[in-house]
């Protein structure tokens, strides 16, 4: 069944809502019939697993019951055997006296009329708590068998249409919230509690009239059971993550709120005024769903930790980091670093401690060595995303984003940066270089403000690259350089000048490479022209006096290209508007 709605003012227009096939109308209605079965199936499973429990607990307890009473109902009637000891003992009384005068019929009458048998107060009260409890759980289990009977009956609804069975089972349900059968299913085990509690006393009140040391045994054991009982009952109604919930904790947390809302009612001067109303669940439930809504990201950050630590699926592991750009920085962080720490042997707090610090290369080099490739590499990517995600006006106090990188190139990227050096085969330089620009990428947007320590490498990995016949790794090389040397302060008395003269260098030969390129018309690789451009609009200085003579052409540059050429221009201060010939394109293309 389909409704189309009007465009105007969000209001419906039911004169235009077209009426639906039967087809349509019975696979909504055996969809709502699915939804409804496997919803009462839960419900009624659960009430028949609770009951089947009761009714095993109960009989077991009725029996040990049973027989505490068989002997405790004797004790409200007189002794047969004392009886006759006492009979026996008026007897002999009474011969004697016999003896001595005629007065024993009289005194004999008297004795065994002043012998009558009464209970004892103690007697009267153990036999009452101890038959009461006998009771309560008796009942229990009648009630209980009473409930298997309702619920067979509230499953059985025959062969029905959907939309009969749908009407059919909310009839029942309806029927089943008015006559309080979920309360009924609530009160079973609090009936048989209170059976228990009663059988409790009792049997510490019948311990006190047969030795004092035993009943004080007892005594500490049963008041120890009730402690614990009554905790387990209060504590959910002032703990949201307690997870003792009960039918008679509920009642506690239903009785608790309306003592509150009747204190702010009867003495709102002692209310604070920023405390709002209390709201009240209409159950645990509902409760738990308030509580999850306020605390959604503290949850994640759990849950997701958990996961990491309990699977050793390495397609699930790997599927967690796209769950990074969905936490708040400050838990994506923390969920990225109980990853690292589990290659390590420290906790996810120590390692960000250490971090901060710049404490640890040792640490994290050595992760390198010992921990499998796979677990590594899920690492790398996670910190990469983390990267890409975190602030970069982030509060100094927490981790920020060159903590990630400091991570990041003691972890990785650092021992890649040692691979291209002079002396290394070209085959390694090559695999360097490639690895390095395509993580540069990713780390271009933060390359700003961290540079790593092997720059000057990287730089004169570059500049050798442009002796070799295929410009590939020239261009490669040199966009990583240009890319991460913007981060270094050239204008600082510390900078390393060996370095400085060789960045000016190498953008000359790329000014001169890139002129070339557009002489003859030879397309390069755009992307690595983009992020050349990127790095020299950070380091303005520098590229301000190498700009000269050199000027950079895109071969099929985008509009946005364009744009960010023109842009570049304008901070070195030779701004030139591009003729089509120092783009390569023909005065047709333009």
């Amino acid at each position: 069944m389909s409704i189309e709605t009007s465009s105007i003012s969000g209001s419906a227009n039911f004169s235009k809502v077209p009426h639906g096939t039967s087809g349509d109308s019975f696979e909504w209605w055996s969809s709502c019939a699915s939804l409804m079965k496997r919803h009462d199936e839960a419900m009624v499973r659960g009430w028949k697993e609770e009951i089947d429990t009761l009714l095993v607990f109960a009989g077991l307890f009725s029996a040990v019951l049973t027989a505490f009473n068989v002997e405790a109902y004797k004790l409200l009637q007189d002794d047969p055997t004392e009886i006759s000891a006492r009979l026996l003992a008026q007897i002999s009384i009474q011969l004697a006296e016999i003896s001595a005068g005629q007065t024993a019929a009289a005194n004999f009458t008297g004795s065994m009329t002043s012998n009558s048998f009464r209970a004892s107060p103690a007697s009267i009260r153990i036999n009452a708590l101890w038959f009461s409890s006998l009771v309560c759980s008796l009942v229990s289990a009648l009630i209980a068998i009473l409930a298997k009977q309702w619920l067979r009956e509230y499953m059985d609804e025959g062969s029905l249409s959907p939309r009969e069975s749908v009407r059919l089972r909310q009839h029942r349900f309806d029927g089943l919230t008015t006559w309080r059968v979920a309360g009924i299913m609530g009160f079973l085990p609090l009936l048989l509690e209170i059976s228990l509690v009663l059988f409790f006393i009792g049997l510490v009140d019948f311990l006190r009239t047969l030795h004092p040391t035993v009943a004080g045994i007892v005594s500490s054991l049963v008041a120890m059971s009730l402690f614990f009982y009554v905790a387990t009952t209060l504590i959910p109604a002032f703990s949201t993550s307690c997870p003792f919930k009960s039918p008679q904790s509920w009642v506690f947390y239903q009785v608790s709120l309306r003592a509150r809302r009747w204190y702010q009612t009867a003495y709102p001067q002692h209310t604070l005024a920023t405390s709002s109303s209390i709201s009240s669940p209409p159950s645990w439930r509902e409760r738990d769903g308030d509580i999850v809504q306020s605390s959604g990201h503290a949850l994640d950050l759990r849950a997701l930790v958990w996961s990491h630590s309990a699977s050793m699926d390495d397609e699930f592991l790997d599927s967690l980091i796209q769950s990074i750009h969905e936490l708040d920085p400050e838990n994506a962080a923390q969920l990225v670093y109980e990853m690292l720490a589990k290659l390590t042997d420290c906790s996810a707090f120590a390692l960000m401690y250490d971090v901060r610090a710049r404490a640890c290369e040792e640490r994290l080099r050595d992760v390198v060595q010992r921990a499998p490739m796979r677990p590594l590499e899920r690492v790398v990517h996670a910190l990469l995303e983390l990267l890409s995600g975190i602030p970069r006006d982030r509060d100094p106090s927490k981790l920020g984003p060159l903590d990630i990188l400091y991570t990041l190139w003691n972890l990785f990227i650092d021992q890649v940066t040692l691979l291209v050096k002079e002396h290394e085969p070209y085959r390694l330089r090559r695999a360097a270089v490639n690895f390095l620009w395509e993580h540069t990428q990713e780390l271009a947007s933060i390359s700003s403000i961290y540079c790593p320590p092997t720059i000057g490498d990287v730089i004169a990995c570059a500049r050798a690259s442009h002796q070799y016949p295929v410009p590939e790794m020239f261009v490669k090389a040199s966009a990583v350089a240009v890319v991460l040397a913007s981060a270094l302060d050239w204008n600082s008395p510390r900078a390393d000048v060996h370095e400085r003269k060789q960045l000016e260098e190498l953008l000359q030969d790329l000014g001169r490479f890139f002129w070339q390129c557009n002489e003859d018309g030879v397309p390069y690789d755009k992307r690595a022209a983009s992020k050349i451009v990127v790095g020299r609009g950070r380091s303005r200085s520098v590229m301000a006096r190498s700009w000269t003579g050199a000027e950079l052409g895109l071969v099929e540059f985008s509009l946005e290209e364009h744009l960010a050429l023109h842009r570049m221009q304008q901070i070195c201060g030779t701004v030139r508007h591009p003729t089509a010939r120092s783009f390569g394109l023909s005065q047709a293309q333009a």
